[in-house]
């Protein structure tokens, strides 16, 4: 889960936008977060497959924990929670 504003420290996974299989380019709109103050846009931070959703829709998720899997037929997953915390 991103920080998506100042005061954020956790977030609400209201909808998934891409779905598990869809290609995915850096910047779109992949979900939509609930946060304390505003629902917002999140977007891809990489370009490739979204393999797996981790977090069901409607769950609180902290700052930092990842939300879903990206990956290439050639490259190894990865985590998407923020650009800074590729945890």
């Amino acid at each position: 889960m991103p920080r998506l504003s100042d005061t954020m420290t956790e977030g609400v996974l209201s909808r998934w936008i891409k779905n598990e299989g869809d290609q995915v380019r850096e910047g779109d709109v992949i979900a939509e977060i609930d946060t304390d103050k505003a629902t917002m846009d999140l977007e891809a931070f990489d370009e490739g497959i979204l393999e797996k959703h981790l977090v069901p829709e409607g769950t609180t998720v902290p700052i930092g924990e990842p939300l879903a899997l990206t990956g290439t037929a050639t490259a190894t997953s990865k985590p998407i929670s923020s650009p800074s915390c590729r945890c």
